[in-house]
């Protein structure tokens, strides 16, 4: 386990580096109590046998992905097998077969997170369900004929569970089949062939294929019920279920040809109306994207209707509703900005070993964002990773030069910097 020393120091570089420190951001909240509480409920909800799908809509720095790291450690917390999967030039939504791949390669337990999943999944339901047919029909494994009975008894239970869940397919029930039989008989190229074919993967030779005996690949028509497929099995072994969170849901958005575009609405619609209508049992889908994502007409949610329709709902301005389908998340405003400066400060004070808070002191935090609101002529809410990255430098310079102050200009220019970011962060999320 990492000591507190480094998580902290992590945390430091991370953030001087506009990133979202991979642990130990927990140390950060600051101002979505509320946020965090209701999507612990939604969790809670999904564990007991519902579907959930919510959005997390905010412009770049605004805090989408820090929150979604939170849920990710609740839903851990809760027992949950957790899925992240970052859209991209490798990950477009429109290729379902594509983000089934990912969605189950990314799969990953509380106790193993760097570990991928999935094989430890199916092997677990397995090896339960080999133990109970032993127990029920009273096996005795060193008998060759009852380890005959039992492997006849494995391939009708195995096709009865995926029956149950409308999953039912001749290649997916006789992969699981050959890799039930290749890891019993060692044959580890066919294991393996057989549990990559399941994740999704293409490159499997044809030759290999056949000894598992399945055909083609898993496909856009199938993948969604494979995944409940899956999901169902992650229940079996007494998971809560499986929560997928889905980063740069906007690059949907930038998506050139339109029909491609609309076929990625399209499969987002599926899962919007699967979770609503039950289909996905135990599982919560999280997407997280730009404002243009949410409220472009010509490219954005909005220019599907059969999408827009299903997760559009009245918002009143200065109140919120926090069981609407999108969460709006804004930047910070100056209690929070002052809050997570003093978090930060103190950190930073632990990681260097030296007092933060007597050269960056609490009049210097107060002037610096101050200068900041009065810099920008309103009371704004400023997005939260570029205030820290430039407070980070500041505190860097003040702690390796003795001699360096931050003084009026200092502060103007540290100002200036913020600014800047900001709005080459803005200016990315709206470039197509």
């Amino acid at each position: 386990m990492l000591n507190a020393n480094f998580s902290y120091e992590s945390i430091i570089r991370a953030l001087k580096n506009g990133v979202v420190p991979q642990e130990g951001f927990e140390e950060l909240i600051v101002g979505r109590a509320e946020e965090i509480n209701m999507f612990d409920k939604e969790l809670d909800y999904v564990s007991r046998g519902g579907g959930s799908t919510k959005f997390l809509q905010g412009e770049y720095g605004s805090g989408k992905t820090f929150l979604a790291r939170v849920i990710r450690e609740k839903a851990w917390e809760k027992n949950f097998v957790v899925s992240w999967v970052e859209l991209g030039r490798d990950v477009k939504f429109n290729k379902l077969e594509n983000v089934y791949f990912k969605i189950v390669d990314g799969m990953r337990t509380c106790n193993y997170r760097d570990i991928p999943a999935f094989e430890y999944i199916l092997q677990e339901w397995l090896n339960r369900l080999e133990e109970k047919i032993r127990y029920d029909e009273e096996l005795n494994p060193l008998n060759p004929d009852d380890q005959q009975k039992l492997n006849r008894v494995m391939d009708k239970e195995i096709e009865k569970v995926l029956q149950s869940v409308g999953a039912y397919s001749a290649s997916f029930t006789n992969a699981i089949r050959g890799y039930y039989q290749a890891f019993k008989n060692r044959e580890n190229d066919v294991k393996n062939g057989a549990v990559g074919w399941l994740k999704g993967e293409k490159n499997i030779p044809h030759q290999l294929k056949k000894q598992f005996n399945v055909k083609g690949n898993i496909s856009k028509e199938n993948a969604l019920n494979f995944l409940n497929a899956i999901v169902n099995l992650i229940v079996e072994i007494e998971y809560a279920g499986l929560v997928v969170v889905i980063d740069e849901a906007e690059m949907i958005h930038n998506i050139t040809r339109s029909d491609f575009r609309n076929e990625a609405y399209e499969n987002l619609r599926k899962i919007v109306d699967g979770t609503m209508n039950n289909e996905f049992n135990n599982t919560f889908f999280l997407f997280a994207g730009t404002e243009t994502f949410f409220t472009d007409e010509e490219r954005g949610i909005p220019s599907y209707q059969a999408l827009s329709e299903r997760i559009a709902s009245i918002e009143k301005e200065g109140f919120k509703d926090l069981r609407r389908p999108v969460i709006s998340l804004s930047g910070f405003d100056r209690e929070q900005l002052t809050e997570v400066s003093y978090k930060v400060r103190d950190i930073h004070s632990k990681v260097y070993n030296w007092e933060a808070n007597k050269k960056m002191t609490n009049e210097v935090v107060d002037n610096l964002i101050d200068r900041m609101m009065t810099r920008f002529d309103i009371e704004i809410k400023t997005l939260p990773r570029e205030f820290l990255k430039v407070f980070i430098d500041e505190l860097d310079l003040l702690q390796q030069n003795p001699g360096y102050n931050l003084q009026d200009e200092s502060l103007d220019k540290a100002v200036k910097r913020v600014e800047e970011l900001s709005k080459e962060e803005i200016g990315e999320s709206h470039a197509i």
